[in-house]
């Protein structure tokens, strides 16, 4: 979300920053190890139910953007 979105881009600028939220199942371990590899710590809340994933298609030509949300 958001505050992950934050995170990184304090990463890129050279600040410390903890990615926190609440996260579950297969999505919530994606987003874990994908900010671990970029070396951001996090500080989620772990729950049974899977994280929502939300994507985004920008058409970079007409720039119209698309967003696509899960339930």
């Amino acid at each position: 979300g958001k505050g992950i979105n934050v995170s990184k881009v304090a990463s890129i600028l050279g600040c410390k920053s903890v990615a926190m939220g609440i996260v579950g199942g297969s999505g919530g371990d994606m987003i874990e190890k994908t900010l671990a590899d970029m070396g951001i710590d996090t500080d989620f809340v772990k729950v049974s139910d899977e994280t929502r994933v939300n994507m985004k298609i920008i058409d970079t030509k007409n720039m119209p953007e698309i967003k696509l949300f899960s339930k």
